[in-house]
């Protein structure tokens, strides 16, 4: 899947309405990032990594790429259940049209957004009801994009068999319905 928008404030306005505003991160989006908590850009926000706090970033344009490759495990109950896995692949990120003083890196500029881009991937677990499906994702960040190291690419600091490691890095997200 492959998604953008673009979103411009008319009229006198200078800012879009929060509802039509752009967010990232989640069960349908960048599933290595909580809901709404990947920051515009490089931008990065302290609070959202505090559990205790809702993330709530957004921007004015978003580009999207998600792969993901599904396949049966097996059936339950004469093909009443079906146990579906996936791995996937996400790609992407928000950005705001304005520089933002209070979110500096916010900014979408052409020359540097390949920087900006997010990664992130895993595997999941799908139980396909045939009326419904229940998702099970666990996925990792692979490149953060505030990070300056290695153009933000992370994969040095990977210990999936670390207790301490999946605590911190493993994102679980849960949804009815298939991402995409």
């Amino acid at each position: 899947r492959l998604y953008g928008g673009i979103g411009v404030p008319y009229g006198t306005s200078d800012v879009l309405p929060y509802v039509k505003q752009f967010t990232a991160g989640g069960p349908n989006s960048l599933r290595a990032w909580r809901l709404r908590a990947l920051c515009p850009g490089s931008y990065y926000n302290p609070d959202v990594n505090n559990p205790d706090v809702f993330p709530d970033q957004t921007g004015d344009m978003k580009l999207e790429g998600n792969l993901e490759y599904r396949f049966d495990i097996f059936k339950l109950f004469g093909g009443f259940l079906n146990v579906k896995g996936a791995t996937f692949m996400d790609a992407g990120n928000i950005w705001d049209l304005k520089s933002n003083p209070y979110k500096p890196g916010s900014e979408f500029r052409p020359a540097r957004f390949y920087q900006d881009i997010a990664v992130g991937g895993g595997f999941g677990i799908r139980l396909d009801f045939s009326y419904a499906v229940l998702r099970f994702d666990f996925a990792t960040p692979f490149k953060v994009p505030y990070i300056a190291d290695n153009y933000g690419w992370i994969f040095q600091t990977l210990r999936p068999l670390d207790p301490s490691w999946r605590r911190n890095n493993i994102v679980f997200n849960f949804a009815v319905g298939y991402p995409f």
